[in-house]
């Protein structure tokens, strides 16, 4: 389109930016470089003729620079950064709306310089970064995340000039500030932990009894689950195999014992710490001195084995959660128990009992048959749940699967659960579609439903001929498709013949004495269509005494498909 029209081009600039952050939010930082460029250079040409275009490709320098440090192009990623900022400032100095944005640019820039070894040259931008950001906080507190995260970072630039001292206060803001935070909202204990750890940097050995005391004082202001989580990053933030952090994840994850996601995040910890084998035995010392216990069999378990079970708990549909069940066997063996009930952790309480059960399943009669039953139930909770237009496309696409008469059990079931109108729906529209799919009743059944037409005359003629096994499937349907008191008769009409047809006279009188509670003017008209009938179908004449003795009941129900 922009290669046609260039009114197009904002559009493909603004989608090439958004290509390059969804790949970067996957993981995909190379892919992303190439779109995200074409926006720079897209948005610049834009800039160039209306300088209303300015705030994107500032936007658009900003993210190629976050990018290119983050594929190790350092040196490469500082020149659009520096143009971010520079024009973040004239859009700033001509609307304070655009102020947060300098910030953001400043605190980037300062970040860039340092990883190219222009420390001295990082603190001014980063300092900047800190004044802005104060300013914008006093004012409005959703900007307390962003001064909390460029005051540490302050700190870690005066650092890295050997200004320990000057270091320190900022730092300690930092902390204070991520405190406040986090008590308020748990997102944030990442960043106090990242705070506090920076914090630990900046003492002297000698002080280092005062970083305890800021990580208790932190802590005893939380709840468990998130006393638990601080010192879950506290562990993270330090090299693996750290003896010291034995004791905080110990600790944690007796806070977190009702929390399986906690739980699972903190016991990965454990197990990266574990995975050094110089380091282990060191580790395993700490954690038996502190808790007085060894460590838990969980902690040894095989992390292959674990992100197979992993893999498998959280597949998107039966279908690729049986083929990876039956493409990994090892699953299935008691070896594989315990890495199976860790990977549980990460799901819900319902969605665990159901795969022990087929896991138990599986190992008996293996993995095909034993998802047979779970596929087809999917299978029928789509069915039932679709709209006509998807149901009809579903029975030419997966007709033999919809038509076995597994699948008619279990869409049976399934309509026993929703006990809604469009459960019997669903298993007429498969009793038609068994037998007569290519007869166009399957077609008319559909039409009636959609409204386009009246279902009576189409009972009558499946009445009146030899094989009347549609007769049921299609006075349901036309039952649920009435919108009138005379079509709704003549549904019940026509069950009460298709009952007596099947050997149901008790539902076949329950049938008439409904049609004629919604239309007794009808009764004569039906005795003449029963003689008329019962010239083909003998045993429909049995109804023509029902008709005439019979009173209407006191209501009307829907009519039961299952059977």
């Amino acid at each position: 389109l922009a290669a046609e029209n260039r009114t197009y081009l904002p559009d493909l600039a603004s989608a090439l930016n958004n290509l390059g952050v969804l790949l970067s939010e996957l993981g995909r930082r190379a892919d992303a470089l190439p779109p995200t460029q074409e926006a720079v250079d897209t948005y610049r040409a834009l800039a160039t003729e209306n300088r209303a275009y300015l705030p994107d490709l500032a936007s658009a320098l900003n993210n190629l620079g976050v990018l290119l440090s983050w594929v190790g192009r350092r040196a490469d990623a500082l020149p659009p950064t520096q143009e971010a900022v520079d024009l973040r400032r004239v859009l700033a100095a001509e609307n304070p709306a655009y102020l947060p944005g300098l910030a953001g640019a400043l605190n980037n820039l300062g970040n860039r310089l340092s990883e190219v070894g222009r420390r001295a040259d990082a603190l001014p931008p980063t300092q900047e970064a800190v004044d802005l950001r104060r300013v914008l906080a006093a004012e409005n507190r959703t900007y307390l995340p962003d001064l909390a995260s460029a005051l540490n970072n302050l700190g870690v630039r005066l650092s890295e000039l050997g200004r320990r001292a000057d270091a320190l206060p900022p730092t300690q803001e930092a902390v204070d500030t991520y405190r406040v935070l986090a008590a308020e909202n748990p997102v944030y204990l990442r960043g106090l932990a990242m705070a506090l750890n920076n914090l630990g940097l900046r003492l002297d050995d000698s002080d280092q009894g005062d970083v305890e005391d800021a990580w208790s004082s932190a802590l005893e202001t939380l709840d468990p689950s998130s006393r638990a989580l601080l010192l879950g990053h506290r562990s993270a933030g330090v090299a693996r195999g750290e003896p010291a952090a034995a004791a905080w994840l110990a600790d944690a994850c007796k806070l977190a014992v009702d929390d399986q996601g906690i739980q699972a995040a903190l016991r990965d910890e454990v197990r990266r710490h574990l995975g050094l084998e110089n380091t282990r035995p060191a580790f395993e010392v700490a954690w038996r001195d502190h808790s007085g216990e060894d460590l838990p069999g969980w902690a040894s378990l095989d992390p292959d084995l674990l992100a197979e079970a992993r893999t498998w708990v959280n597949t998107p549909t039966f279908g690729s959660e049986r083929d990876y069940l039956a493409a990994h066997p090892d699953l299935l063996a008691r070896e594989a128990d315990a890495a199976m009930n860790e990977a549980m952790l990460t799901v819900p309480s319902d969605e665990q009992e159901r795969l022990r059960e087929l896991r138990e399943q599986a190992r008996i009669v293996g993995t095909n048959e034993a998802y047979q039953r779970l596929t087809l139930r999917e299978l029928a909770w789509a069915f039932v749940g679709a709209d006509l237009g998807t149901q009809q496309q579903m029975l030419t696409d997966v007709l033999e699967d919809l038509i076995d008469p597994a699948t008619r059990e279990t869409v049976a079931e399934v309509a026993g659960e929703r006990q809604s109108p469009r459960g019997d729906v669903a298993l007429a529209l498969l009793d038609l579609a068994a037998d007569h799919a290519h007869s166009g009743l399957l077609q008319a059944a559909f039409a009636g439903l959609e409204g386009v037409v009246n279902l009576s005359s189409v009972l009558r003629q499946i009445a009146l001929t030899d094989d009347a096994r549609a007769l049921r499937p299609m006075a349901i349907v036309a039952w649920h498709a009435a919108t009138t008191g005379i079509d709704v008769a003549e549904a019940g009409f026509y069950l009460a013949v298709a009952n007596v047809l099947d050997d149901r006279p008790d539902d076949a009188a329950q049938a008439l004495a409904a049609a004629l509670e919604q239309s007794p003017e009808s009764r004569d008209s039906w005795i003449a269509d029963l003689a008329q009938i019962g010239g083909v179908q003998g045993q429909v004449l049995t109804l023509i005494p029902l008709v005439t003795r019979l009173q209407p009941t006191a209501g009307t129900r829907a009519p039961d498909e299952t059977h």
